[in-house]
């Protein structure tokens, strides 16, 4: 169905657009050529040209570039200095009443007429589940802090405990015993292993959930029915 605003002309317009100008031209970017939005006002504007008005050289243009430049037409020339001297494909095929609906279109794309409509329900769903996922985020990384605090904490408590028990046996005069490289701490690496096991768990669990889930996701249905 189409928009308000949007007239047969147009969707015809479009199309047309599509099939023959799309692969070189964007409607507000430059792509192989200039962007064509606005095109037809700077031709009315700069294109008058032996007692015809510029809309007339567009016309001619699109239909043959070379003819029009061959003519001399200043704004035409320019344009094809501009681009390097490559000469635009020709579209003789091309009626006025073609030419002028694919004008029609570039005009409504360009003003944002041809923009999909959002309905203001759908839109605070979308905003409620990308809040939703924003949260989850947050947990996620809540939960990575939480962890790594957690093996600071045993960290210092675990050298806490060892200076307490070297002055324990200072105090009462006992042989110290030799200093645990900390990579055969076994409580260090007991402590690492169980946040590693707490980690991965949690995200492998969290992805699992998360599996095939589609936010928005809304199959064709082949057979139309009430829900």
């Amino acid at each position: 169905m189409a928009q308000d605003g949007v007239t047969p002309e147009i969707l015809d317009g479009q199309k047309l657009y599509n099939a023959n100008c799309a692969s070189c031209h964007k409607v507000k970017q430059k792509l192989i050529g200039p962007a064509l939005y606005g095109s037809e006002k700077r031709w009315e504007e700069g294109a008058k040209h032996n007692g015809m008005d510029g809309r007339t050289w567009l016309y001619k243009w699109i239909k043959n570039s070379s003819a029009v430049i061959k003519d001399g037409n200043p704004y035409a020339v320019a344009l094809y200095n501009e681009y390097n001297k490559s000469v635009m494909t020709a579209f003789p095929q091309l009626t006025d009443e073609n030419i002028t609906n694919i004008l029609a279109y570039i005009q409504a794309d360009g003003d944002g007429l041809l923009a999909p409509k959002v309905d203001p329900a759908t839109a605070s769903a979308d905003g409620a589940a990308a809040g939703g996922s924003g949260d989850s985020g947050q947990t996620r990384m809540l939960l990575y802090f939480l962890v790594g605090l957690l093996v600071v904490i045993a960290l210092i408590l675990a050298r806490v405990n060892t200076v307490l028990n070297r002055l324990v046996l200072v105090k009462e005069n006992k042989p110290l015993p030799v200093p645990v490289p900390i990579y055969k701490n076994s409580k260090l690496i007991t402590t690492l292993v169980l946040a590693l096991v707490v980690f991965v768990g949690y995200t492998t669990v969290n992805n699992a959930i998360d599996l095939g889930r589609q936010q928005g996701y809304a199959p064709v249905q082949p057979i139309k029915f009430s829900h």
